[in-house]
């Protein structure tokens, strides 16, 4: 269970705090319905309900998104007060990333918001500040010898990308945890 709420919280997942407790939420367009479904069915002891389906417009278009939901529990509490200050997302602490982030972790986060680009996979860091995704960039770099770079997105927002020699590293490491219709986002 935490594997995946981590990797994801440093994609699309996110952490809401309602009264005394948190409930985690994962939401991905239609296209990820697998990917959305084998997480619920990973974390569906804490969920209350099945997956859901959302309606919305962006661009003039009508957009179809799966998400799930979990029970509020004590326990994402302290997931919630590590990862967010005055309701806004931010990395936790670099002692906690540096022991959490393991190889479930990354293929969670690779799945979750990564993107095969050109020789390498671009991840999407977007709601992260420059100097937090420099850190993580430190991690990969430190501790697992993943050869990647801070890029800017065409509105100046931190991504990360590894490149094609960071992809002989990163693939050994994570492919025992990607699904098999995400190894897409590896250039697979």
């Amino acid at each position: 269970m935490y594997n995946i709420i981590f990797g994801t919280l440093l994609g699309d997942g996110c952490l809401i705090k309602h009264r005394n407790f948190a409930y985690y939420k994962l939401k991905h367009s239609k296209l990820q319905l697998n990917y959305i479904i084998d997480c619920f069915n990973k974390l569906k002891y804490i969920c209350n309900s099945y997956p859901k389906i959302e309606f919305g417009k962006r661009n003039n278009t009508i957009t179809t998104s799966i998400y799930f939901l979990t029970r509020q529990l004590s326990c994402l509490n302290d997931l919630y007060n590590i990862w967010y200050k005055d309701g806004k997302k931010i990395l936790p602490p670099i002692y906690i990333l540096f022991h959490s982030i393991n190889p479930i972790v990354l293929a969670y986060w690779i799945m979750d918001d990564g993107t095969f680009r050109g020789s390498g996979i671009t991840i999407y860091t977007n709601s992260f500040t420059i100097s937090e995704v420099n850190l993580l960039i430190s991690i990969l770099r430190y501790k697992y010898n993943i050869s990647c770079n801070l890029h800017l997105n065409k509105k100046n927002q931190p991504t990360i990308y590894i490149t094609s020699k960071g992809l002989k590293t990163l693939i050994p490491l994570i492919l025992p945890y990607i699904r098999s219709d995400m190894k897409y986002k590896l250039g697979m």
